[in-house]
């Protein structure tokens, strides 16, 4: 199983981040793959809730539905995602507070279905993967932290709501 990681400090309250990674109609304003989202993507996902996401990657197109597995608002948010044939994921949020406001550590774990592709793997696409993940990060970090961000083509579609404030 593969697995890539990345932390970053972002200069926002913990709850707004928290509410805003695990909204899936967010996902593709900041992860550089996800071109489209179906089902209820409007709002945080809760444990045993799913959506399914269209992504992009090495010139096609794919979908994975991803199933909330851990939902411990605002501190830690999971979802297990399946991908025909035989793909699987594991997509991992952990939150804390930091100096700076929050520290968000990502993490997304994947299984190859077959030999060959593990192999291809290794030698292709983890690294694609990973670089596309700090990508993304840094493209998180500037939408939080930007209050210009409506004028900058993103609009309404970028406001955060928050449940509740436990935690």
């Amino acid at each position: 199983m593969a697995r890539i990681r990345h932390s970053i400090e972002i200069a926002r309250d913990i709850h707004d981040v928290f509410s805003f990674v695990t909204t899936p109609k967010f996902w593709k304003h900041w992860h550089p793959s996800t071109v489209r989202i179906a089902g209820d993507s409007g709002r945080s996902l809760r444990l045993g809730e799913h959506v399914t996401e269209e992504f992009r990657a090495f010139g096609c197109s794919h979908r994975v539905r991803w199933r909330v597995t851990e939902c411990v608002p605002p501190c830690r948010w999971a979802a297990e995602g399946h991908q025909t044939p035989g793909g699987m994921a594991t997509l991992t949020y952990t939150l804390r507070r930091s100096a700076a406001g929050t520290l968000l550590t990502g993490e997304f774990s994947y299984h190859m279905p077959n030999p060959l592709l593990a192999i291809v793997d290794r030698l292709i696409v983890r690294q694609r993967i990973a670089s596309e993940s700090a990508e993304a990060v840094r493209h998180l970090k500037a939408l939080l932290e930007n209050s210009t961000t409506a004028a900058r083509g993103v609009g309404a579609d970028l406001t955060i709501t928050t449940d509740s404030k436990d935690g």
